[in-house]
């Protein structure tokens, strides 16, 4: 049985019963006290080898617990081409410099281009530099790509095979190509070259070992995740026993791919490890992309409004998961995807009994816009925001794409805690282009809008809000008895430092099941050091830490 006291900083517990302690007593991988120093005296003389922590100053919290996540192509990142923040020449003298080292008749894939930086990209630009080769370049939501010719022949998407649900190859007014592909996953195809990238089990261990050093470096002990594959499961069971695994999954199923979503509900779990989480669905798009569906046309796109699924649609899977006592997490993002999801809830509600319904927790994924009336309907079905501050970074963006009214409006957090829904913070990485949960406080707190929040209620939103969204609200989120030892050591207290340094603040240690899987300045460890003893030095203390987001 291991001990651990951990005193000598400040300790924000976010118990209700003793928010603030001197020192924690770990035992065994769970909180088993906290208090002062004295009083935790006659448990620590009652173990054998009690290890110390001293956190020289800094503040311990609990760990963080990212609510919307894809682990494995968040670690595949690395050995994928990445296009983030580049302009049209920039783009195209990096995928020519790819293409002279790879196989010619390879398709040449790269991520993460967006509207911001190349407003206009079209076949021609793509066209000019690949006539043969064939270029797939998914937009940074994921929710539209950038191709030529070569690759709509190459997957022959002209004519009846140019549609799929929710999306399809763009056409102008001439009804030629534009290069634009909406909703690439939904094409068959594109669907195809997915799967095999992700059933790769090299890159897939790669991408698993890659990710979890992330989420340790920014102080995330939990991960609530989009896993999809149930062979990404086989991976995570080898990284847990094998005793690499730092971090805590829920695992999601596809619920929009029945063969899968299967597969899932007879996997192999880990309890508190690795455990099943909700089926995952989607209703539209993103903002970026022009499909996530609104309740007003798009400012710059006036034609549109976007697309989503009908009520109807989303009534019958969710009525089938209510049933069966299975909790929905639905990609929701437009005011009108919102407006569909209650009016779905609603019905399954009254079929089903409101409490019954209220006790499953559905989720709402995103909620990035959200009419006023809904948020109180999500509030009444007892319904959970999973929400990323992340996603509000680029307030000129929202402004172009929804015009400033209701860019001002969007990411209704302040609304959605004002109105009673329990609210849940996480970062769609990579989805969303960062990810450290300090940095998120920072945009959820530091916002020109009526939806900022307090320190406190980001903080909580990071950790008991997170828990209760995954039904772990008696073993998460909190430093007390009981609870299971993860925690994030601080260099500053988000709730007493000025607002605009929250982002400033740097993960000196990550905490979990009791044993220290990140320090600053050092290589991830799984095991306390043996000499009985840990504490943070002078020179760990002044220098930066991985989690620390750049100045904004």
């Amino acid at each position: 049985m291991r001990s651990i006291l951990i005193s000598g900083g400040p300790v924000v517990t976010l118990d209700p019963t003793r928010p603030s302690v001197e020192a924690v007593f770990v035992r065994d991988g769970r909180v088993a006290a906290t208090g002062t120093v004295a009083e935790l005296s006659k448990l620590i003389a009652a173990d054998d080898g009690v290890e110390r922590l001293d956190l020289g100053g800094r503040t311990l919290v609990p760990g963080f617990n990212d609510s919307h996540f894809h682990l494995i192509s968040s670690g595949m990142m690395a050995s994928m081409l990445d296009l983030t923040g580049m302009g049209k020449q920039e783009i195209l003298r990096t995928l020519q410099d790819a293409a002279s080292r790879r196989p010619a008749g390879d398709v040449l894939f790269a991520g993460n281009w967006d509207y911001s930086s190349w407003p206009d990209p079209s076949i021609a630009d793509l066209d000019s530099v690949f006539p043969d080769r064939p270029v797939l370049l998914v937009q940074f939501s994921s929710h539209a790509a950038w191709v030529n010719t070569s690759f709509l022949t190459r997957l022959r998407l002209h004519g009846r095979n140019s549609s799929w649900e929710g999306g399809g190859v763009l056409t102008d007014a001439s009804g030629e190509p534009t290069g634009i592909v909406e909703e690439p996953g939904n094409c068959p195809g594109v669907a195809a070259m997915f799967k095999r990238r992700f059933r790769d089990s090299s890159s897939v261990r790669a991408g698993l070992e890659a990710a979890l050093a992330k989420l340790a470096q920014a102080g995330i002990t939990s991960v609530q995740d989009n896993t999809w594959f149930p062979s990404h499961l086989r991976q995570i069971r080898k990284a847990r026993a094998a005793g690499a695994l730092t971090a805590r999954l829920s695992c999601w199923s596809p619920g929009f791919v029945p063969p899968l979503d299967t597969l899932f509900r007879h996997a192999r779990f880990d309890e508190n490890w690795a455990e099943l989480g909700p089926r995952k669905f989607f209703i539209d798009g993103a903002f970026s992309s022009h499909t996530a569906h609104l309740l007003e046309p798009y400012e710059d796109t006036p034609e549109t409004s976007g697309t989503g699924k009908p009520p109807e649609a989303i009534e019958r899977f969710l009525l089938a998961a209510s049933r069966k006592g299975i909790q929905i997490a639905c990609h929701t993002i437009g005011d009108r995807a919102a407006r569909s999801y209650a009016d779905a809830g609603q019905r399954v509600a009254g079929k089903t009994g409101f409490q019954r319904f209220a006790d499953l927790r559905h989720r709402i994924e995103h909620a990035q816009l959200v009419d006023a009336r809904d948020i109180e309907r999500f509030a009444t079905l007892g319904m959970v925001v999973s929400a990323q501050p992340h996603a509000s970074a680029d307030v000129e963006k929202d402004r172009r794409l929804l015009g400033r009214a209701r860019a001002d409006a969007a990411y209704p957090i302040r609304s959605l805690l004002d109105a009673g829904v329990r609210v849940a913070f996480g970062s769609d990485f990579p989805s969303e282009p960062t990810y450290e949960p300090l940095y998120g406080m920072h945009l959820a707190v530091n916002r020109d809008s009526s939806e900022a929040i307090t320190p406190e209620e980001a903080l909580r939103a990071y950790t008991t809000g997170s828990a209760y969204a995954e039904f772990k609200e008696d073993e998460k989120g909190q430093i007390a008895p009981g609870f299971l030892a993860d925690f994030a050591v601080l260099s500053g207290n988000p709730l007493q430092v000025a607002e605009r340094s929250i982002k400033d603040i740097r993960v000196e240690m990550t905490i979990v099941d009791g044993r220290v899987v990140f320090k600053s300045g050092e290589e991830t460890s799984a095991e306390l050091p043996s000499d009985q003893s840990i504490s943070l030095s002078e020179r760990e203390q002044t220098q930066q830490g991985a989690g620390a987001h750049p100045q904004s």
